[in-house]
């Protein structure tokens, strides 16, 4: 279930339990059943959280800094359990076009 590896994820980034199960309650409202071919997004609204999109669509999100912390750094986080991607997404010079059509070629 993609909300709980979600949680599960945010152990090693120093996240309390009681924090993680308040946050995996908002998650398993939230995240849809995921299908092959399906997106889900999330995207960080400075001072209101953390928006999920599924298929583009608005599906919720969960309030404060400091869930967006804890979810982008299961990536983005020295601590992540995928180094190799966070390099990679770390030495990339714009985010996706999906999120950035704006951004300069390198």
């Amino acid at each position: 279930d993609l909300a709980k590896r979600t949680i599960d994820e945010m152990t090693r980034l120093g996240v309390s339990e009681k924090q993680r199960m308040i946050w995996l309650q908002s998650l398993e409202k939230i995240f849809p059943d995921i299908a092959s071919g399906d997106t889900l997004i999330g995207i960080h609204l400075p001072d209101r959280g953390t928006l999920f999109l599924h298929n583009g669509k608005p599906v919720g999100d969960v309030p404060g800094d400091a869930f967006a912390k804890a979810f982008f750094g299961i990536w983005l986080d020295e601590r992540t359990s995928a180094p190799r991607l966070r390099s990679a997404l770390i030495a990339s010079r714009c985010p996706p076009a999906l999120i950035a059509a704006n951004c300069p070629n390198p």
